[in-house]
């Protein structure tokens, strides 16, 4: 799991994150993300940006567990999401 600013010092990244099918669907990915995020937030990050197929709902909600808020767009099959981080 990672969180890649486009340059130093940037205030938006891309989100990546992988969890082996084996472990999928008992709460790793979440709490993945929960750290992940709270490092990226005390590291200035404010806009996280994901990218992921649009039936993946377990990514999906996750990202919606988190609390925060994110626009989400389908197109071709892909989900793209922007959260927003907050202070």
């Amino acid at each position: 799991a990672q969180l890649v600013r486009g340059a130093a010092g940037a205030e938006a990244a891309e989100l990546g994150i992988v969890v082996c099918d084996r472990y999928q669907r008992q709460g790793l990915g979440s709490q993945l993300l929960r750290l992940l995020f709270d490092a990226g937030r005390a590291a200035g990050i404010r806009t996280v940006r994901a990218e992921m197929q649009a039936d993946n709902a377990g990514m999906w909600r996750s990202l919606a567990g988190l609390g925060l808020p994110l626009r989400s767009e389908v197109r071709g099959g892909e989900r793209f999401v922007t959260i927003t981080m907050n202070g």
